[in-house]
């Protein structure tokens, strides 16, 4: 924290919920406030703030937060002047360093708590949302390849009057496996199927040791890919499925090949194998909408019965997400009752979305 700025911002009310969540209440112990850009005075505006926001740490002998204050006065130019201010924050940080070297001498460790089975639940529908918002996303995207590549052939006619040979730049969409990248890859993992080529517990399976132990995964089986493949055709590793869209140049033969007869159909024409893919490809994205709705609301049932403190921002994003979706379904019911859920999330919550 930052002596003279708003001393809690949602963003840390967040990242405090969610570590209560991994570790329980047992964590404030372990919890302390390091407190830069300090004068060396007591920090009275920074604990009330953390009273306030419910923020609890760990106690001195007198009952109050444990506070360490630093200051490298690295913001301002060093001068012959400053020589005594810059020797005074030099004191304040020593013995801030010390005292912070002292509490972790004697701090215990924590471990992370063990997962009740609704927590569990809770992680496997979370997952499988995420799953279903991939599947949404491309279905879409596969949706607008078709529209457009009907526009592009719908422009060839005239190339196709004069004999030549139709050739059209259409999008495709497709997904690629790539490393997982950023600040926490690291540490961060995924279990993926390569059957389905789909994310099936991204982002957030930590404590499970191979697929078979992810929540996902119910009797061998994974609840959240699309064909719910075995676990043994799952991994757990550093890379992740990414949906992509390229442009490429195809000519009639590649596009009929692309939109290939289906068995038992009769034989059509590359125009009504395209018209026919538009209903099928909008019926689909509207099932993986509402099957996606139906998961939420378990979630959410969950959530609110639950009386620890878990990641609500999570949920608010899914949430947030979905609305969108239904609005596209013009199902003004359900619409509705996810918006009353979203008003009934605190403010905190609802402005933290913009982290994410």
């Amino acid at each position: 924290m930052k002596e003279g700025e708003k001393p809690v911002s949602d963003r840390l009310k967040n990242i405090y919920g969610f570590i209560l969540s991994q570790f329980g209440k047992d964590v404030e112990k372990n919890i302390v406030v390091l407190m830069t850009n300090s004068n060396g005075k007591p920090p009275k505006n920074v604990l009330q703030g953390l009273e306030a926001a419910n923020i609890k740490c760990a106690k001195n002998e007198k009952n109050q937060n444990v506070c360490f204050q630093f200051d490298n006065c690295q913001h301002e130019e060093q001068t012959e002047e400053s020589e005594l201010s810059t020797e005074y924050a030099w004191k304040v940080t020593e013995r801030g360093m010390k005292q912070f070297s002292a509490f972790l001498e004697k701090s215990s460790p924590r471990q992370q708590k063990v997962m009740s089975v609704t927590q569990k639940e809770r992680v496997r529908l979370t997952a499988c949302i995420q799953n279903l918002q991939d599947r949404i996303k491309f279905t879409e995207l596969k949706l607008r390849d078709v529209k457009l590549t009907q526009e592009a052939l719908s422009n060839s006619k005239d190339k196709k009057k004069s004999g030549q040979k139709i050739n059209v730049v259409i999008p495709e969409t497709y997904k690629e496996i790539e490393p997982l990248t950023g600040v926490t890859s690291g540490f961060e993992t995924n279990v993926c199927c390569h059957v389905c080529k789909e994310n099936c517990h991204y982002p957030g399976c930590t404590n499970a040791l191979n697929p078979q132990q992810c929540e996902v995964m119910i009797n061998g089986k994974c609840t959240s890919c699309t064909n719910k493949c075995p676990a043994s055709d799952h991994k757990k590793e550093n890379q992740r499925f990414v949906i992509k869209t390229q442009k490429v140049q195809k000519n009639k033969e590649a596009l009929k090949q692309k939109y290939e007869e289906k068995a038992g159909e009769k034989k059509m024409k590359l125009s009504e194998r395209l018209e026919n893919q538009k209903p099928e490809l909008t019926e689909e994205t509207r099932r993986l909408i509402y099957e996606a709705y139906k998961l939420f609301i378990k979630l959410y049932e969950l959530a609110k019965n639950d009386d620890l403190n878990d990641d609500s921002v999570s949920i608010c994003v899914l949430l947030d997400f979905l609305i969108k979706k239904m609005k596209g379904q013009r199902d003004e019911e359900k619409l509705k009752e996810l918006e009353e859920i979203f008003s009934q999330m605190d403010q905190g919550t609802r402005t933290t979305l913009q982290y994410r």
